[in-house]
């Protein structure tokens, strides 16, 4: 039954926008968290596929695709309080920066245990192709329209794992009530690490923020093109 499953998530995927696919493992590659998961779920067999944190398809044996695409259809076109900006980053040290920018574009609704949680999944194959391997949550305490904020976190990533095969997620769920997720957003893409170099202007200081690019293991080559306040060109090599 679960290779039915994880086969009809991985179609939904391939198929449809705006999927963030996660799979819990509770053998093998075991997921953090995944027994408080199962028991949030309420969790007695599996598959157990949750969408939105809210909608349940539990079972397999057959094409699940089109079960999970009705799912899917009826949840896609609801309304999200949060606008995310979400990108990745890694350190050149065997690890990942995961950073969001987060906006209220309504007003959220009351609740006491809205968490913003980032995740890294792996891919070890094409039936645990999407597994928790990485998770670490903190309170969500935007409230009111308007309201913005930078969340970020570090994760190590295994000493063989093949950078291609991991991604990034960011999620906004209540883990309380009906456990509602708000929003959600995936990245596969991990750019350059970020350093800021200040320029110096005669009213101050900027600072710019560029990707650094290691040519060799004695050498880094930097390229910076900007504006200064009063909108000349800058450009430094």
């Amino acid at each position: 039954y679960c290779p039915d499953a994880r086969a009809g998530l991985l179609e939904l995927y391939d198929n449809q926008p705006y999927v963030v696919p996660m799979l819990w493992e509770g053998d093998g590659n075991t997921s953090p968290n995944f027994s408080q998961r199962e028991s949030m779920y309420n969790v007695s067999g599996v598959p157990h596929t949750v969408f939105n944190g809210t909608e349940t398809v539990v079972g397999g044996g057959t094409d699940m695709y089109p079960y999970y695409l009705d799912v899917y259809n009826q949840l896609i076109y609801d309304d999200s309080p949060i606008h995310t900006e979400f990108v990745g980053y890694t350190d050149g040290n065997g690890g990942v920066d995961l950073v969001a920018d987060v906006i209220l574009t309504e007003d959220m609704p009351p609740s006491g245990n809205i968490k913003l949680i980032f995740i890294l999944t792996y891919w070890f194959s094409n039936n645990y192709w999407c597994t928790v391997q990485r998770y670490h949550e903190e309170p969500f305490d935007l409230t009111h329209y308007g309201e913005s904020a930078t969340y970020e976190h570090h994760f190590n990533l295994e000493p063989g794992w093949n950078m291609e095969h991991v991604s990034g997620v960011v999620m906004i769920q209540n883990l309380s009530g009906n456990h509602q997720i708000y929003q959600s957003s995936i990245t596969n893409e991990f750019e350059d690490p970020i350093i800021h170099i200040p320029f110096a202007y005669e009213n101050g200081w900027a600072t710019v923020g560029l990707p650094l690019i290691v040519s060799n293991s004695n050498y880094q080559t930097v390229k910076v093109i900007g504006l200064d306040l009063h909108n000349r060109d800058i450009q430094t090599l």
